[in-house]
């Protein structure tokens, strides 16, 4: 049984091993055609699954394109069909060298499923790669992209052009989530950002762009407007479009109680009630931070925080959104909106430092026992202080060691991972907790956007 004596050949075989178990193949070395006149070996097939007998690819892999080459492919291709079953494509790959060979080859067999790659010549990785994805597109329903994308940057993997997979796969039948695919991607490629400006665009237009987050609550319930604000971050030419479409989005005008789709609606649903008054405030925070380059976008989001805390509910309940408020009223300048939060906070005795100036991200369930409701109206009571505003503006003065995090990432790990309130459950592939991403958001608020807004940029990032 032959093997490939050189590394770059092992390598190369390797990695198309890994490949396949990326797109569900079940990778055979040394597969054996059944060549009644003696034992012969392709380099590798791709099987449905083990033990199958007909495989769906071959891959022959030549260091050369030496006088072995035209055999290699005869090998295979001059096989009756009664013995072998075509496979849905043979690639053979050249890994160096030139010389006639490979395209007399290729043109012998133009009409078989075949192709011959040259790898060193230009252009030809990314059209091996775009055949072999275009053939797999045939015989797949699904992608797992997350794992191609691990074994497409494998260090034996050829220098491919980024964009040649995902070019060939978008004009593939495959049916594909293409934004919650891009949301995960991004986070371990900031390439893919975009790529995910490009998919999410015609949300601007009312046609939601096809995604699937799973197990994620924000992914599964919230992506509407997250889409926007991320647009609006990595697209600021569209900034102002994605405005103009959060606020229909908010308008929520199809309803016929012409409800807002964030407001404050006490008894309407208890998991309603909940993400109202305990998680809303933190979107609409990370909503500024998305927009905070958008006219007029701040204050108008500013406007929708402040429905909540005027809404008719107790202090126990409005108490985030007075928070919050009081942060993004203070960094965007909405002077209204920071006396009411203040005249709020003060007439119910003020706010401890620590929900003040660490706004909560999450809060007890109105599913909750009564006593997660008493832990959390005794956090309220605990030393609570009144609203000063030169005293706030001191506290939120950041150590410049702090690590800084884009909003552009704290919303990609919202929609992807399942972490919908701060307990112990969340996924485990989440950076971010809560708390975390409580500091993280307000730190970008008050270290980047708040000086960007006073002018005084000092060399900070802007997205």
């Amino acid at each position: 049984m032959p093997e490939h004596r050189l590394p770059e050949g092992r390598d190369t075989l390797d990695w198309l091993a890994r490949l396949g178990r990326a797109l569900g193949y079940w990778p055979e070395a040394e597969w054996e055609v059944p060549d009644p006149e003696g034992p012969t070996f392709v380099d590798l097939a791709w099987l449905r699954r083990q033990g199958e007998r007909v495989p769906l690819f071959l891959f022959e892999v030549e260091s050369r394109p030496g006088s072995q080459l035209a055999e290699n492919a005869q090998k295979v291709l001059s096989m009756p069909t009664e013995l072998l079953p075509k496979p849905l494509f043979f690639f053979q790959l050249v890994l160096s060298g030139g010389g006639g060979r490979a395209g007399r080859a290729g043109r012998a067999h133009a009409t078989a499923n075949y192709g011959i790659y040259e790898l060193e010549q230009p252009g030809e990785r990314d059209r091996f790669l775009a055949a072999l994805l275009g053939q797999h597109a045939r015989a797949a329903e699904d992608l797992d992209a997350v794992a191609l994308w691990d074994a497409l940057t494998d260090r034996r993997a050829p220098a491919f052009a980024f964009s040649s997979a995902w070019d060939a796969l978008e004009r593939s039948p495959l049916d594909v989530p293409w934004a919650s695919t891009y949301a995960r991607l991004a986070l371990r490629d900031p390439r893919f950002r975009g790529r995910l400006a490009a998919v999410l665009a015609p949300e601007l237009d009312g046609e939601p762009a096809p995604a699937d987050y799973g197990s994620s609550y924000w992914g599964a319930t919230w992506s509407a407007p997250l889409h926007l604000g991320l647009l609006a971050a990595l697209d600021p030419e569209r900034g102002e479009s994605c405005l103009a479409a959060l606020r229909r989005w908010q308008a929520n005008e199809g309803d016929p109680g012409r409800m807002l789709m964030i407001a404050p609606y006490p008894g309407l649903s208890r998991d309603y009630d909940s993400f109202v008054f305990f998680l809303a405030p933190y979107l609409w925070a990370l909503l500024a931070a998305l927009m905070a380059r958008v006219s007029g976008a701040a204050q108008w989001i500013c406007s929708q925080l402040r429905l909540i805390v005027e809404g008719r509910a107790p202090f126990v309940l409005t108490a985030p959104a007075a928070a919050w408020l009081l942060h993004l009223a203070e960094i965007f300048s909405c002077e209204n909106e920071w006396h009411v939060a203040e005249d709020l906070v003060n007439e119910a005795g003020g706010l401890p430092g620590e929900l003040k100036f660490r706004p909560p991200f999450g809060g007890p369930h109105f599913d909750d026992v009564e006593s997660e409701w008493e832990a959390w109206e005794e956090a309220l009571a605990a030393h609570p202080l009144p609203v000063d505003r030169a005293h706030f503006r001191h506290q939120m003065t950041f150590r410049p060691g702090a690590p800084l995090t884009s909003p552009v990432e704290i919303a990609l790990q919202l929609l992807v991972y399942n972490d919908s309130i701060d307990r112990d459950h969340g996924d485990p592939r989440d950076q971010y907790g809560g708390a975390r991403r409580v500091a993280l958001l307000l730190n970008w608020l008050h270290r980047v956007v708040r000086p960007q807004r006073l002018g005084d940029r000092k060399g900070l990032p802007e997205r």
